[in-house]
């Protein structure tokens, strides 16, 4: 059996106004589900684009984002998603920043979904707010396929 990529899917912002001012050491989670159940979807990857803008201040030197994929397991509950420690255990990415205020642009490839409805959930750690508008997490889901 020989496997290639999927045609890419189509672009879905899947974050953006739970990301408004977001605070420092704060995180937000999506307010949609993201069904991946179906017998038409069950992609296997992702790829994301985290757009943060210019920031009100220089970041610390340490500074990160942290993206994290929030599965639903029983058809009805997500994992509680508002502790740092449950964020850590469910994160998929953790990208450095560096300490400028500047805007950036992040992207992961092969980011693996889960086989049912998920969320897509962000930490910030940069020492300073989000910017009040604008910043935004984008998804393109694709899978494999055989070509044999």
């Amino acid at each position: 059996m020989a496997l290639k990529y999927t045609e890419e899917g189509t672009v879905t912002t899947v974050m953006s106004t739970e990301l408004n001012a977001l605070a420092d050491n704060d995180q937000a989670i999506s307010s949609s589900a993201f069904s991946n159940d179906a017998a038409s979807e069950r992609n296997i990857f992702a790829s994301y684009e985290i757009y943060i803008p210019a920031q009100g201040g220089a970041r610390d030197a340490s500074a990160a984002i942290i993206l994290a994929i929030v599965p639903e397991v029983d058809d009805a509950n997500y994992a509680s998603y508002d502790d740092e420690k449950l964020m850590d255990n469910l994160s998929v990415k953790e990208f450095t920043l560096d300490a400028a205020a500047t805007a950036v642009y992040l992207v992961v490839n092969d980011v693996k979904l889960p086989p049912s409805d998920y969320k897509v959930a962000l930490r910030q750690e940069t020492n300073q707010a989000l910017a009040a508008t604008l910043n935004t997490v984008k998804e393109r889901r694709y899978s494999y396929e055989d070509v044999t």
